[in-house]
């Protein structure tokens, strides 16, 4: 089962790498998103006791990845009724 749990990591971090390659900044943030979700993971299962210090900061980063997708969209949306 660690097998799993550190597959985990390296799919995040193989994410993480490979949101680097992307130019788009929506797919950016999807890619982080998705990545930092596979390391929180790997931090919370992999360990006896979660690794509470890399879980929260994946979690913010997830959290204002997510806010400016959101601001994202609504901008796309305001340009979109404007024109």
């Amino acid at each position: 089962m660690q097998a799993v749990f550190d597959a985990f990591g390296h799919i995040g971090y193989f994410l993480l790498l490979l949101s680097f390659s992307v130019s788009r900044l929506h797919i950016l943030r999807i890619l982080t998103i998705c990545a930092n979700c596979c390391v929180l993971a790997h931090f919370y299962l992999a360990y006896d006791e979660p690794k509470w210090i890399p879980i929260m900061w994946a979690v913010l980063y997830n959290i204002i990845n997510v806010v400016q997708l959101i601001r994202e969209k609504n901008m796309t949306n305001d340009v979109k009724a404007d024109g």
